[in-house]
């Protein structure tokens, strides 16, 4: 979820001044054809998926013991995606975020069960 939490901070400092012209101007259908505002609301939106996303793996791993390798794969290739379409970007902490999962799930798997 740090992420995610970086992700929004991110966009309310880069998009300050068009967060504030979208209060001002009421924020109901405040984003009109202006395609900064609706970057910037997208942008958010993904942000918030991301500390959805986040919260949800959280919690499967707290009650499964970790997170299923295909999940690191894929955040993984999401990352990697967009850090070569976006170099300077937050998506190297994507494809790091990616790639901890999967080093994590091969620990699990090669790890012996301890018996109780």
């Amino acid at each position: 979820m740090t992420i995610a939490v970086l992700h929004e901070l991110v966009g309310l400092v880069a998009g300050f001044e068009p967060t504030l012209d979208i209060v001002r101007d009421g924020v109901v259908d405040a984003l009109g054809e202006d395609w900064m505002r609706q970057a910037l609301f997208w942008f958010h939106v993904s942000g918030l998926a991301l500390f959805v996303i986040g919260d949800a793996l959280r919690t499967l791993e707290r009650a499964t013991g970790g997170v299923p390798a295909r999940f690191g794969w894929m955040t993984f290739g999401l990352g990697l995606g967009g850090a070569v379409m976006m170099p300077v970007s937050g998506f190297w902490l994507v494809l790091g975020w990616g790639a901890v999962m999967v080093l994590r799930a091969r620990r699990r798997a090669t790890s012996p069960a301890i018996s109780g």
